[in-house]
């Protein structure tokens, strides 16, 4: 377990240089890696980080920091919370691109994006 917990601080401090220099419209500067997870085998780390436009997006880097991609890109809308599914082939996040926070499905390669549960059926579930 100790080992786990060193190996996800280390990805961390990988992240946390992943964008020193990204200037924003907003004059900002991203923050580093947050909701940040390990692929399941081990090979690519997922995150959440604030983009040029100062919008939270998801990224995903191998875990030598080579190949930093940007899986979502939605102007004034944030993406949020990305988890891998257990075989490594889809993301669940949750985004507020409809206005509100809704839970949305999408590839490992940020493909085929799409809507899974919407804020309306959870408040259904509450009453």
């Amino acid at each position: 377990m100790l080992r786990v917990a060193l190996i996800a601080v280390a990805g961390a401090l990988l992240l946390a240089g992943c964008f020193p220099s990204i200037p924003t419209q907003t004059g900002r500067q991203p923050p580093s890696a947050v909701d940040a997870s390990f692929s399941p085998d081990g090979s690519r780390i997922l995150f959440t980080a604030v983009d040029r436009d100062g919008d939270l997006e998801i990224y995903v880097v191998g875990v030598d920091g080579a190949g930093l991609r940007a899986l979502t890109d939605n102007d004034d809308a944030n993406d949020y919370f990305p988890n891998w599914s257990p075989d490594g082939s889809a993301i669940v996040f949750s985004s507020n691109r409809s206005g509100v926070l809704d839970i949305y499905l999408m590839d490992a390669d940020g493909a085929n994006q799409r809507l899974l549960v919407d804020a309306e059926s959870i408040s259904r579930l509450e009453r």
